[in-house]
């Protein structure tokens, strides 16, 4: 009984996770966007 809640909840940890890391990439991508980073500029 255990071992299939265990399972359960890495499903729906996966299927969460995936449902979120689109929003996320976005917030990151408009982050860096706003405030580019000073190695960026050129080495």
């Amino acid at each position: 009984m255990i071992v299939i809640i265990q399972g359960l909840v890495i499903l729906f940890a996966g299927a969460l996770e995936n449902m979120f890391r689109p929003a996320i990439g976005r917030g990151f991508a408009s982050f860096g966007q706003r405030f580019p980073v000073a190695s960026q500029k050129g080495a």
